[in-house]
C-alpha cells in the first residue's frame, strides 16, 4: 500500500497517537507534518507499514518534547539571570496572573482526580503529602504496610494524576512553572 494511502487511511489514529505525547494541538499538527515529510524523504524501499509510520510519529513526538525541553531550560536560564524591574509592567501582571491561574487549576484537578480514586490509592496520596511529609519507610512502619505496598500504591497513584493532568495539557506547564527541569 502506497504511503498517501496509507497515511490517508490511519490518520485520525496518528493523530490520537500524536496527541497524547504532545501537550497542544499547533505543536501536533507540527509533528504530524513533520512526520510525513520524514516519511516522504526516506530512501528506504520498503514498502510502509502501519507499525513503522507509528514509530516514525512515536519517535519525531519525542524529538519534539526533547526539543522543548532544551528550549524551556533555555528560557528559565535567561529569566533567572534578568534583573527583576522594580515596577511591575502591564505583561509581567498579565503572565503572573495566568500563571497563578494555572496552578489554582492544577490544584483544583489533583484535588478531583484524587477523590475519584480508589481507597487504597488516595490513602496513599494521603498519607505521603499530608501535612507532616514522612518517607516511605517511616510511613510504613506506622501503617504496618509493606515498603513494596505502600510504594506502587503511590507509584500508581501519581501515575493516574499525571496521566489525566497531561490529558488536560496541565502536566508539563506545572512542572515548568514550578521551575523544576524539563522532563526528559
Amino acid at each position: 500500500m502506497p504511503l498517501e494511502q496509507l497515511w490517508q487511511e490511519h490518520e485520525a489514529v496518528f493523530r490520537k497517537v500524536v496527541r497524547t505525547m504532545v501537550a497542544d494541538s499547533s505543536s501536533s499538527d507540527d509533528v504530524m507534518q513533520e512526520s510525513y515529510l520524514r516519511l516522504l524523504s526516506r530512501s528506504s524501499p520498503v514498502e510502509p507499514t502501519f507499525p513503522y509510520l507509528r514509530r516514525v510519529l512515536v519517535n519525531v513526538s519525542l524529538d519534539h518534547y526533547r526539543r522543548r525541553g532544551r528550549r524551556c531550560r533555555h528560557l528559565l536560564h535567561i529569566r533567572a539571570a534578568q534583573v527583576p524591574d522594580p515596577v511591575p509592567t502591564p505583561l509581567t501582571l498579565l503572565l503572573e496572573r495566568e500563571e497563578e491561574d494555572l496552578r489554582l487549576r492544577v490544584i483544583e484537578e489533583i484535588r478531583r482526580v484524587s477523590s475519584a480514586l480508589p481507597p487504597d490509592l488516595s490513602f496513599a496520596l494521603g498519607v505521603y503529602f499530608g501535612p507532616r511529609r514522612r518517607s516511605i519507610r517511616e510511613i510504613c512502619r506506622r501503617c504496618g504496610l509493606p515498603y513494596s505496598t505502600l510504594r506502587s500504591r503511590l507509584l500508581a497513584a501519581l501515575r493516574h494524576l499525571r496521566m489525566h493532568l497531561r490529558r488536560k495539557g496541565l502536566y508539563q506547564d506545572y512542572r515548568y512553572l514550578k521551575g523544576g527541569p524539563p522532563p526528559s
